[in-house]
């Protein structure tokens, strides 16, 4: 009995993190094999071989060998390459003893062929539409794939940019790839961006761009230690509109220029995440999200001597202003790293909590459906969740509590 083709759809679609599953349902009959092709060339990770590591040639002649089947694939089927939907590029730069990034570099032929592989796959590529980059160094790649990759910013279906260790000589080129990407509608900013030339900042008389200002419009952000992008947001000329945002992430930047950012995109945020929260003085970060229904704080501390309680506290305070009016959020998450040198279960600082179960008890959150807690890695000692359980007795009553 044959399956209808939606199911088969759906079958596939949970196993395109299995390739090997993949390979296999693609045997199974003629109904199977563009789902599960789909779903093999989906995500193709590219990590080019370091000349530092011991089996260097080892690994560059398969990365050749598996660039070539790559090619030779695309070549005789055209319709694979349309599949592939997800591009990383992870590790693409060339060591220079002694020398800083931005000075002159050599290339070896070796080298040579790896990015010129790595090239032929990507002029194959037309339908990207996530692509990210991992330790990759700009200034030190050969000038032929570095108008390669300049290609990939100018396809019309690319729609999700990310950045992790991206090293570039200044904003200006960084910001003149991203106004290439007419479509762009998630921007992810993972880990710094370096800046090895001079450390600039775009303005209006400096940036040119063809695109019309604010006509590309960005629904999720996520910049994480990285200042130049907010005030270029803010220029007249920038290519982005962001004030209509949807998800925001943000964190380690200065306290001030990220309160600036949250109040000029916070009115139509449904999703904020503040990382690595630090000030205590927080009271402008919600006033500007009325309509916020979910909310995650990452990286809150609790030590020996120091607790994170009064910083949530000082953030939900502007909240308590509003004469019972509900606000909107729904779902709160928070990632609570616990660094202690004795047993938690003995630490007087949990008592702290019992407040945020009161402050959670108020009209003014009655649309909250969970509460979530992430305690990370505490394998040593047994029984903390129920014991952490036991000092927000009103969330667990009313069954909104949810600890791992």
């Amino acid at each position: 009995m044959s399956l209808p083709n939606e199911l088969v759809d759906s079958i596939v679609e949970n196993l395109y993190s299995d390739r090997a599953t993949l390979r296999n349902c693609a045997l199974v009959g003629r109904a199977w094999v563009h789902y599960s092709q789909r779903g093999i060339f989906r995500e193709i990770v590219l990590r080019l071989p370091i000349s530092s590591e011991a089996d260097y040639t080892t690994l560059s002649d398969v990365y050749l060998k598996v660039t070539g089947r790559l090619i030779a694939l695309f070549d005789a089927k055209p319709h694979l390459a349309t599949y592939v939907q997800s591009l990383a590029l992870q590790k693409f730069m060339v060591p220079i003893p002694n020398q800083e990034l931005h000075a002159n570099f050599y290339i070896t032929t070796a080298s040579v062929k790896l990015y010129t592989a790595t090239a032929d796959v990507i002029q194959r590529l037309s339908s990207v539409k996530n692509l990210s980059f991992s330790s990759v160094y700009w200034d030190c790649i050969p000038p032929f794939f570095q108008a390669t990759l300049s290609s990939l910013f100018r396809v019309p279906s690319l729609t999700q940019v990310s950045f992790a260790h991206f090293h570039i000589p200044t904003f200006l080129e960084l910001a003149s790839l991203l106004s290439d990407v007419k479509n762009l509608k998630v921007l992810k900013v993972e880990a710094k961006l370096l800046y090895t030339g001079v450390d600039d900042v775009p303005d209006d008389s400096i940036l040119e761009s063809e695109e019309t200002p604010r006509s590309i419009q960005l629904t999720e952000l996520e910049l994480l230690e990285v200042h130049h992008f907010i005030s270029w947001f803010q220029q007249d000329s920038c290519p982005f509109e962001v004030r209509h945002l949807q998800s925001l992430t943000v964190g380690g930047l200065d306290f001030l220029k990220t309160i600036a950012l949250v109040q000029h995109v916070g009115r139509n945020l449904r999703e904020l995440r503040l990382m690595n929260l630090q000030q205590i003085d927080l009271n402008n970060y919600l006033e500007y999200t009325p309509n916020l229904q979910v909310l995650h704080l990452g990286h809150l501390f609790q030590m020996d001597s120091s607790t994170p309680v009064p910083i949530i506290q000082s953030l939900f305070r502007p909240l308590l202003k509003q004469d019972g009016n509900e606000f909107p959020l729904q779902r709160l998450t928070i990632d609570l790293t616990i660094l202690m040198r004795s047993n938690p279960l003995q630490i007087d600082h949990w008592d702290e909590w019992t407040a945020i179960d009161t402050l959670l008890l108020r009209p003014e959150f009655a649309p909250l459906k969970t509460v979530g807690f992430k305690l990370g890695p505490l394998a040593p000692y047994k029984g903390v969740v129920e014991f952490f359980s036991g000092k927000l007795p009103f969330l667990v009553g009313a069954g909104k509590l949810v600890v791992a």
